[in-house]
């Protein structure tokens, strides 16, 4: 698998733009993932016991495609596990997120 290593800032102005950080003048992250190559070696995704007790984590649970890492769920709580490697245990952290549209009854309001 290729490595996907957090090195540098993305080349595209456009992705600059878009970050908090980059809006609030507070400097360049220190890792960057577009989720372009294979997770390799910088990401674990793990298995195990859900959080507090409910459900569980499962690889099987992730993909990478196009560059959107796709994390999946249902309604027992089972998901992925994933974590940065190497960890990190303070800062601040961004990321942008896309949910999927809402169904049923909800999804009209």
């Amino acid at each position: 698998m290729a490595r996907c290593a957090p090195v540098g800032y993305p080349d595209s102005s456009a992705r600059r733009a878009t970050t908090a950080a980059s809006r609030l003048g507070r400097g360049r992250p220190n890792r960057v993932d577009e989720f372009d190559r294979p997770l390799g070696d910088a990401w674990s995704v793990y298995g195990g016991p859900g959080h507090a007790g409910n459900g569980r984590r499962t690889p099987d649970a992730v993909s990478v495609e196009n560059g959107v890492l796709t994390i999946t769920g249902d309604s027992s709580g089972n998901t992925a596990g994933m974590a940065r490697n190497p960890g990190q245990n303070y800062g601040r952290w961004e990321g942008r997120v896309r949910p999927p549209p809402p169904t049923g009854p909800a999804a009209g309001r």
